[in-house]
C-alpha cells in the first residue's frame, strides 16, 4: 500500500488510477494501525481492480485544503472512481472480520452499481 505525503500526492493518485482507495490514518493510534492491517488484507484480495494508498495524517502535509470532511475522525476511507468520490467510511468496529466484511461489502456494492465486476 502506497504512502502519500502531500495533497498533490493524493490528487495525483486519484487522477492516475481509475479506482483509487485512500485511507486517512493516524498511525500513532492503535485502532488506525490495526485498520491498516485490515486494508492490507483487502488489497491482496482485490487484486488489480483497486489501487490502494494511505495518508498518515500525523506526518503528511495536506496543505490548506484538508481532504477529510470537517469533524471526521480516523480511520477514514474514501473510494474514488474516475476521480469522483463514490464511497466513504469513517471509523471501525475493532473486530477484524467485521471490519473486513463491512468495508468489502460497501465497496462491492458501489462498484457493482457502476458496472464493475469485483474479484473479491
Amino acid at each position: 500500500m502506497k504512502l502519500l505525503m502531500t495533497r498533490d500526492d493524493v490528487m495525483n493518485f486519484i487522477r492516475s488510477n481509475e479506482i483509487a482507495l485512500i485511507a486517512f490514518l493516524n498511525m500513532n493510534k492503535s485502532d488506525d494501525r490495526y485498520f491498516h492491517d485490515v486494508l492490507a488484507v483487502l488489497e491482496r484480495r482485490a487484486g488489480y481492480l483497486i489501487s490502494f494508498a494511505f495518508v498518515d495524517v500525523t506526518k503528511s502535509d495536506l496543505g490548506n485544503e484538508n481532504l477529510l470532511p470537517p469533524n471526521s475522525s480516523t480511520p477514514f476511507v474514501a473510494l474514488y472512481i474516475k476521480g469522483v468520490k463514490a464511497f466513504e467510511q469513517e471509523g471501525c468496529f475493532g473486530e477484524f472480520m467485521s471490519d473486513l466484511a463491512a468495508l468489502k461489502q460497501g465497496i462491492k456494492d458501489v462498484l457493482k452499481s457502476r458496472g464493475y465486476k469485483t474479484l473479491f
